[in-house]
């Protein structure tokens, strides 16, 4: 087959009495773009935020995929900013100012993309003595 895609097979008996049943099936066939990074960590630390993450188990169809060429995409929201586009599956971010942050991270191969997975919202501590004052109101 020389495209990546769903396939259905079919198979039927037959003999000198004539066909049987037959039954189908569909499956992945070729190369995949891989599936969900797994076993997301985001830890904060100061005014920064460690992300760490496996590569998908498997294609995002359930089908092989070529993990030589795998990058992975990781953007901070508010604000769609990419923060890595590499084969790192470790990343440090900065950030200049106290506010809950959502990271979203893609696989990526030759194939495309997979899907992507976010980490629940991410509080780094801002050391600013405003900011400071805005998370905790008795100043503590």
């Amino acid at each position: 087959l020389s495209t990546a895609g769903y396939y259905t097979y079919r198979v039927e008996p037959a003999n000198s009495h004539g066909n049987g049943v037959y039954k189908e099936t569909r499956f992945f066939v070729g190369k995949d773009r891989p599936g969900q990074v797994r076993n997301l960590v985001a830890t904060p630390n100061g005014t920064k935020a460690t992300l760490s993450w496996n590569s998908p188990a498997q294609g995002k169809n359930g089908g092989w995929y070529d993990k030589s060429s795998l990058t992975y995409r990781v953007v901070r929201t508010p604000g769609n900013v990419v923060v890595s586009n590499s084969a790192d599956s470790t990343v440090t971010d900065q950030v200049d100012h106290y506010a809950g942050y959502t990271y979203h991270i893609t696989a990526i191969n030759n194939e495309g993309e997979g899907d992507t997975v976010a980490t629940p919202a991410v509080r780094p501590l801002c050391l600013h003595p405003l900011h400071r004052l805005a998370q905790h109101p008795d100043g503590i």
